[in-house]
């Protein structure tokens, strides 16, 4: 049986899963692997919109020269 599940953590961050094994006092061996979900801006709605004034090559030389 493969099960997926989308969980969100509770306060203390800690993720509380029931896995039905369809029958009673079954036994079961379980992986679980996290991947977890970034919480990153979806920036795709400002795609395109925002303009740049200025050299943009010329900055990220500037930018780079500082390290």
């Amino acid at each position: 049986m493969i099960l997926t599940a989308h969980v969100t953590g509770d306060a203390n961050g800690i993720a509380h899963l029931d896995i039905p094994l369809n029958r009673a006092y079954a036994e079961a061996d379980v992986q679980i692997v996290i991947e977890e979900k970034s919480s990153q801006y979806n920036f795709s709605r400002v795609a395109g919109k925002l303009s740049w004034s200025g050299d943009a090559v010329a900055m990220q030389r500037e930018l780079r020269d500082e390290w």
